[in-house]
């Protein structure tokens, strides 16, 4: 076979294994659509296998063919990290999303990789449980896909990101073996913690197959408010004192600019108090109680009590759960930007939280320089730290985009923070990587990836290159 085969290729060999594989070929695959990078189905060819054992058999004949495989799950990444390219093979999780066990006196799940968050959440609810993550993508979002970018999302403050929420996993390595480590326990010293270098590697060691996802305790009712504040250090001493208040149970804290919230709202047709639409910042906070009635009027409680202490401007708490859904909507709808500027850069960093109103001053400095009067749009998961910034800008040449990313990743590392927080590196930050990344890092990144996939098969392009690796 040569180094760069077709679909149709690739598609008859496939079919002649014998495995319990589905294929989408060039022809379906067009009436489809890719997610969001269109590039997706680059390769003309999904391979769907029905359980680990065919994708294990698929893995050792494409070891042994030479051909790179690129693992995919929702499709919902924001950084290219599921693109593919003719010669090479798309494979997707989506036969095998399966709930196999849900352990709530333990307080595990054992599900499979291609099971979307959203069916994860619903199953576990029936039990009174929660897997303890959850973003906006929720209904589109595979297990698998989290796992392999490490994803963190509203409650990462509360729960940690999905590193924390991963008790065990099995996935298909490189040369086709099964690493199955799946534990159901968190003390666990039996030497590396081998699981982790998956968690976090977008595909490029291993194919996530099935996950042991740790549970908490799903809150009976919740109360949802959107706060108006001065600045983000208001907005922090807020978030912080409702977390610390044992009268409440914090499960989302939320901030958005002003620009970023007028931009929602007037895509959605959603009027808002003047107090609240012309504040600096907004603070969207949810809370859990035993009742609707006794989650919400905890709230206003504690809002009372902190009202002065923290500078609030004015505020909404939701009187029903219509209106919790759009003033959710107001934060969670991305849909917008891509009408508004086409092309859009989207960053996601971190810092330290009590400087996220200076890391979001210092890049909105930045900005203006390599464009006179251009700022961001920014929203942030506050207690973590995790800013979300868009560029007022589309159009983007790549000259000017690798400008603007430098504008917003540059002294990141100084603060104490990272140039991406829970969207991973996939292909499209890649050049950003090498340039704010500490080399002894990437180094040893890419000496991880040479052992274990030395001749760069899987998912090529993404996060670091090594010898051999197709691109």
């Amino acid at each position: 076979m040569t180094a760069t085969p077709s679909a149709a290729t690739l598609d008859a060999g496939i079919r002649a294994l014998g495995l319990d594989i589905a294929l989408r070929d060039a022809a379906e695959l067009a009436g489809r659509h890719p997610g969001t990078h269109p590039d997706n189905f680059g390769a003309g060819l999904v391979a769907r296998p029905a359980d680990t054992a065919a994708l294990a058999g698929l893995v050792r004949w494409c070891r042994a063919e030479g051909i790179a495989l690129v693992p995919q799950g929702g499709l919902t990444g924001l950084v290219g990290g599921t693109v593919s390219a003719p010669g090479m093979l798309a494979v997707s999780t989506d036969r095998m999303t399966a709930i196999e066990a849900i352990d709530a006196a333990s307080g595990i799940a054992v599900v499979q990789a291609g099971a979307t968050l959203e069916a994860v959440q619903q199953a576990c609810a029936a039990v009174g449980m929660e897997p303890g993550i959850d973003l906006g993508s929720r209904g589109t979002a595979t297990i698998g896909g989290l796992v392999s970018t490490n994803a963190g999302g509203i409650q990462a403050f509360r729960h940690g990101v999905m590193r924390h929420r991963v008790l065990g996993l099995e996935a298909v390595l490189p040369d086709g073996s099964l690493l199955s480590d799946m534990t159901q326990v968190v003390k666990n010293t039996t030497g590396y913690d081998v699981k982790q270098l998956l968690i976090g590697a977008e595909g490029t060691l291993g194919i996530v197959t099935r996950v042991v996802l740790k549970l908490s305790p799903l809150p009976a009712a919740r109360a949802v408010a959107l706060l108006a504040l001065p600045d983000a250090t208001a907005a922090l001493r807020l978030g912080q004192a409702l977390n610390a208040d044992p009268a409440l149970s914090l499960q989302a804290c939320e901030l958005m600019t002003r620009d970023f919230l007028h931009l929602n709202a007037e895509a959605q047709g959603t009027s808002l108090p003047g107090g609240v639409a012309e504040a600096p910042v907004t603070l969207l906070v949810e809370t859990a109680g035993a009742t609707p009635e006794g989650a919400a009027a905890a709230l206003e409680t504690a809002l009372d009590a902190l009202w002065e202490p923290c500078g609030l401007l004015d505020g909404i708490v939701a009187q029903s759960l219509d209106q919790a859904r759009r003033l959710w909507h107001l934060r969670e709808d991305m849909s917008v930007f891509a009408a508004r500027y086409p092309g859009y850069l989207s960053c996601d960093i971190s810092v330290p939280p009590a400087r996220v109103g200076e890391a979001t001053a210092r890049i909105n400095a930045a900005l203006a320089e390599v464009e006179p009067g251009l700022s961001a749009l920014v929203f942030a998961h506050l207690l973590d730290g995790n800013l979300h910034v868009i560029p007022r800008r589309g159009g983007l040449t790549p000259a000017l985009r690798a400008r603007l990313e430098d504008a917003i990743y540059g002294g990141l590392a100084a603060m104490g923070g990272a140039m991406s927080a829970e969207h991973g590196i996939g292909s499209k930050k890649q050049r950003a990587y090498e340039a704010h990344v500490p080399a002894a890092k990437r180094a040893m990144v890419a000496a991880i990836k040479a052992v274990l996939d030395p001749a760069g098969l899987f998912n090529p392009g993404k996060i670091v290159a090594v010898q051999g690796e197709q691109a």
